[in-house]
C-alpha cells in the first residue's frame, strides 16, 4: 500500500495548503539514490507515524517502508525515521 499512496502523491497536493511545505526536490546524482525520512505526529497527540521513501536520480520510487510509532515525542519519531530508513537502505 505505501507503494500506492507514494505514487499519488504528487498529483494530488491540494492539501499542501502551508507556505512551509517544500514542493521541491532535488534528485542525487546519477547511479544514485536519495532517502528521505519524516515523522509526524497528529494534532490529538494520540497517532504517531514516519514515512521513508527511496527514489532514484529520474525521481521515480525504488522502494519505502512505513510505519506507527507509539511514542508521541516529535523528536524521537523523527529519529525512528531516520532508523527506519536508513536501516532499509543499509539492508538493500
Amino acid at each position: 500500500h505505501s507503494a500506492r499512496e507514494f505514487s499519488i502523491l504528487p498529483y494530488n497536493l491540494s492539501f499542501a495548503s502551508s507556505p512551509s511545505v517544500c514542493l521541491d526536490w532535488t534528485p542525487p546524482p546519477n547511479s544514485f539514490v536519495k532517502l528521505n525520512c519524516d515523522g509526524s505526529i497528529m494534532t490529538n497527540g494520540h497517532l504517531a507515524g514516519f514515512g521513508c521513501p527511496i527514489r532514484d536520480s529520474n525521481g521515480a520510487w525504488v522502494m519505502g517502508c512505513s510505519g506507527c510509532v507509539k511514542d508521541t515525542n516529535i523528536v524521537r519519531c523523527e529519529l525512528m525515521a531516520i532508523w527506519h530508513g536508513l536501516n532499509l537502505a543499509w539492508n538493500q
